[in-house]
């Protein structure tokens, strides 16, 4: 057949289904489909392919044969049009079932290189695909066998790979609720094992979490079938991003931008559910634990999410059969190998088969044990943290879209937004739950307080800020990298960064060691609102007095005793061992192995003098080991000149053609190099196979520290963070804000700030080019205060817009802990954030901008409370004036006569009715 991944101009000619041809004696040619794929007796290996694709029929199934990934039937066209690359064939001569006569086969066929899986992958997730891997994880060189096993399925919510940012990746899983119950939501970044779960009375809530989570994907269950049928074997389904209005599976109600996986609805069941997080946490587990047993539909959720995230990043264990159909022989191992056999002369070809003769079957056995064992594993979620919308402020999408908290409105970018002008972390970790902070800000006086207290600190004591920030810039993100150990998919490169990384915590410990265990300054707030006990800046960031820091310590001088100074990117790898010579010397196997390799490579340079000595004329000769093959190599223009003249090539010399770049290289070998070479190749493997064992051995002893690390990683994120706050709050000049708690029925909700300024506007422009400005509000009605709300007018271009975000985003920052930009501050804690600011349309879904406007209008006064911050800014300017007037006083009158909550109402209308004093 055609080689895999090359343009193949005659593949046009291939017609998908069609049978027979053109003239007299034309040949009947058939391309099987994989509909049609059992009517005919196929090799071994699509036999396999067919085998996994039933399995998996909503992925691109991707098989492994050699150097490249390979896609076969219906998965070919769509690989093809996907990577813009031609769709060539395989031709075959099966035997139909039940047939006599053999007719000319064709199977649609496409492919590329191993080395540009990841390229590739992103690509083809990016148009709404999902791969499932099938590596061949087993060469037997005797038998020219080889086995095929499913790796995972890359799927947007389960990449593991190293192209992802720094940001949060979550798979989710949603259990709509039947009749009143509550929604079950649960989601989960299978890079870091976190896991979060919570039900949700309100759609419109369970909506609006969705987005401010932003998950990869969304397993749903299927809601077409019938009440209590069983459609466990029924093939998932995806609904991508913009079709989910067509689709039955999905609630018209969620949100149209997520792309949803529509899974068997029995995948959701309870009994289902205990089975998989019995199985996933231990049975001895009980689900009171997990803090799921009151909340079914969460539990069902997280039951499939569990089910989902093993199917998907777990190496398939195969029965008898299917490993049996995984079996290829003869032409698909020569196929792998003869990319490099074609390249040598037929002397050196024979020279290599009699050096492959020697090999003892104990060593081909090793290799395969290997890589037997280097087959990964599952992903580990930890225990879900069950969590309340009511924990936080809540923010909506409107609130986050209009005061750019994460992301700028026009661009989307990340400069420009909050998030963005607050960012000074220096770790991933770190730069997580600074966005997670941000979009659920605390609503616990005390939680605040806390984290104030510890920003304080640091911004006190400049040279442990410095310390601090210095040392965390050595700490990598080792929450992923722990997660690589856990699904032994970590290199040796990998474990020795997460060696520096717990080299760097111990400097980071030292610093934090040393904060204060109380307060830096007050004892709390003028009120005494933080009067009751707090968890002071020690507690929050310094190591606990477990023994952990010493444990991790020890860890990492394990790991540098274990691995080179330098470890390799790949393990296996003969010419850059990852196994130190110290630890090597505790294994005698080991030691031998690469002592072998030592004396073949000191005999090659005793050949190189001897055949330097014989040939005087070759100067340049010099003996190499390349990839494994041993040569003796000349260069130089004048000694080939020389040597070209020659008659004929030194005795026993036999010569092997060189890539076309080389023109100016001529390489040789003899009958004993490649006896040598085999010796080398023999000595490599088994050195390789024991290299994994020690391996693998560290990576357990890594894996039993887990606990250890995860905390230290909590730890650090914590400090990073607040340490951020810290460096802005200095750098920018902010202040420390008094926020006070919740009242009680009937208490004041105050916002009093004293040259307050827009932190994003600052940074953007010159220095001292912004006009800060005074903002009191709340405390009372007329003659009682403070009024709840005011009215903002102005012209065009005046900032009115920039003061309105401005107390909303100084909210933000207040309850997540940080300094705010402004003289002074005192900020009672609001509930929700209420924004409706701009023009927007939403042509998709029908609705002008008036409608959207009114929409989120009534959303405001749906669901604000006494407690809330709502901020207004020309409300009714969609219609006529006379209309939008009245619409903009009914507001007002009812937020300031019956909410009662903190309101700006920023307009162009000057009339007197609309500015005269509500009671």
């Amino acid at each position: 057949g055609a080689a895999a991944g090359v343009g193949v101009g005659d593949g046009v000619g291939v017609s998908m289904g069609a049978e027979g041809g053109e003239g007299a004696g034309a040949t009947a040619e058939v391309v099987v489909r994989l509909a049609d794929a059992h009517e005919w007796v196929l090799p071994p290996m699509l036999q396999h392919y067919c085998h996994v694709k039933e399995r998996h029929s909503h992925a691109l199934l991707l098989f492994r044969v050699g150097d490249f990934f390979e896609a076969y039937f219906d998965d070919a066209p769509t690989l093809a049009l996907a990577l813009g690359m031609t769709l060539t064939r395989k031709m075959l001569k099966p035997l139909r079932k039940g047939g006599k006569e053999k007719e000319s086969v064709a199977v649609a066929m496409a492919g590329f290189p191993q080395a540009n899986l990841e390229k590739h992958a992103r690509t083809l997730l990016a148009h709404g695909h999902s791969v499932a891997l099938c590596q061949q994880y087993v060469v037997d060189a005797k038998s020219k066998t080889v086995r095929r096993s499913l790796e995972r399925v890359i799927t947007p919510g389960t990449v593991f790979d190293e192209w992802l940012d720094s940001a949060h990746n979550f798979v989710a899983a949603l259990l709509p609720a039947s009749g009143s119950g509550a929604h079950g939501l649960v989601y989960a970044d299978v890079t870091t094992g976190e896991c979060w779960a919570t039900v949700v009375e309100s759609a419109a809530a369970l909506a609006d979490e969705l987005v401010r989570v932003a998950p990869a994907e969304v397993l749903l269950p299927s809601r077409t079938g019938a009440p209590g049928e069983d459609d466990s074997l029924a093939p998932p389904r995806y609904v991508l991003p913009g079709q989910s209005e067509s689709c039955a599976d999905v609630p018209s109600w969620l949100p149209q931008g997520i792309r949803y996986l529509v899974l068997p609805a029995a995948d959701f069941r309870t009994e289902r559910a205990v089975e998989a997080l019995s199985r996933h946490y231990g049975s001895a587990l009980p689900l009171q634990a997990l803090g799921l047993s009151q909340l079914p539909n969460a539990q069902a959720a997280l039951g499939a999410l569990v089910r989902y995230v093993q199917a998907t990043t777990a190496a398939e264990d195969e029965g008898e059969e299917a490993a049996s159909a995984g079996t290829d022989t003869g032409a698909e191992k020569k196929k792998g190998a003869g990319r490099k056999v074609v390249r040598k002369s037929a002397a050196r070809a024979k020279a290599a088969a009699a050096a492959e003769e020697e090999e003892d079957e104990e060593d081909v056995d090793g290799v395969d044990l290997s890589n037997e064992r280097a087959r990964t594993r599952g992903a580990r979620l930890r225990l879900p943290r069950v969590y309340s919308l009511e924990d936080a402020m809540a923010v909506d999408e409107a609130a986050r879209r209009n005061l750019e908290l994460e992301r700028t409105a026009r661009s989307g970018e990340k400069r420009g937004s909050l998030l963005w002008a607050l960012d000074a972390t220096r770790t991933p970790m770190g730069a997580r739950l600074l966005r997670r902070w941000l979009l659920r800000p605390s609503v616990d006086a005390r939680v605040i307080f806390a984290r104030q207290e510890t920003v304080a600190v640091f911004a006190e004591r400049h040279g442990a800020r410095a310390q601090l920030r210095k040392s965390l810039r050595g700490v990598c993100d080792l929450e992923r990298m722990l997660t690589r150990v856990e699904t032994r998919r970590a290199s040796p490169r990998c474990v020795g960064a997460v060696a520096a990384s717990l080299e760097a915590l111990a400097s980071v410990d030292a610093v934090l060691g040393a904060l204060p265990p109380s307060p830096a300054s007050s004892g709390g707030h003028d009120d005494g609102s933080a009067g009751d006990a707090y968890e002071g800046p020690r507690t929050q960031v310094a190591p606990p007095p477990d023994g952990s820091s010493s444990r991790l310590e020890a860890l990492a001088r394990d790991i540098r005793a274990t691995l080179v100074v330098n470890p390799p990117a790949k393990l296996g790898d003969s010419f850059a061992p990852a196994i130190s010579s110290q630890a090597a010397a505790a294994c005698p196997s080991l030691v031998a192995a690469r002592a072998e390799a030592t004396q073949v490579g000191e005999w090659l340079a005793a050949v190189e003098e001897r055949e330097r000595g014989a040939n005087p004329a070759l100067p340049t000769l010099k003996a190499l080991t390349v990839r494994g093959e041993m040569v003796l190599c000349l260069k130089g223009e004048k000694v080939l000149l020389q040597f070209e003249r020659s008659a004929s090539l030194p005795p026993g010399w036999l010569e092997v053609p060189c890539a076309a770049a080389r023109s100016k290289e001529r390489r040789f070998v003899t009958n004993e190099i490649r006896s040598a070479e085999a010796r080398l190749a023999t000595a490599h493997a088994r050195a390789a196979a024991l290299e994994l064992d020690l391996f693998e051995l560290l990576l357990e002893r890594v894996d039993a520290r887990a606990p250890d690390v995860r905390g230290a990683c909590e730890r650090v994120a914590r400090a990073d963070v607040l340490c951020s706050f810290a460096q802005t709050a200095v750098t920018e000049g902010y202040c420390r804000p008094a926020v006070l708690p919740l009242p009680a029925d009937g208490g004041k909700h105050v916002m009093r700030i004293e040259r307050a300024r827009h932190p994003v506007v600052e940074q953007l422009l010159p220095p001292g080019a912004f006009v800060p400005n005074p903002i009191s509000l709340g405390g009372g009605g007329a003659g009682k205060g403070t009024p709840d709300l005011l009215v903002l007018t102005g012209p065009n271009a005046g900032g009115k817009s920039v003061y309105l975000r401005t107390l909303g985003v100084l909210q933000v920052m207040a309850q997540v802990g940080s300094f705010v930009p402004a003289d002074a501050a005192t900020l009672t804690v609001a509930d929700r954030l209420f924004t409706r600011v701009g023009a927007v349309d939403d042509i998709g879904a029908g609705q002008s901008t008036f409608t959207v406007e009114m929409r989120e209008t009534a959303e405001i006064l749906q669901h604000a409370t006494e407690a809330s911050l709502v901020l207004l800014d020309e409300v009714g300017r969609g219609t006529a004036a006379a209309d939008g007037s009245a619409i903009a006083r009914a507001v007002t009158e009812h937020l300031a006569g019956k909410v009662r909550c903190r309101t700006l109402f920023a307009t162009h209308l000057h009339e007197d009715y609309l500015m005269s004093d509500v009671d």
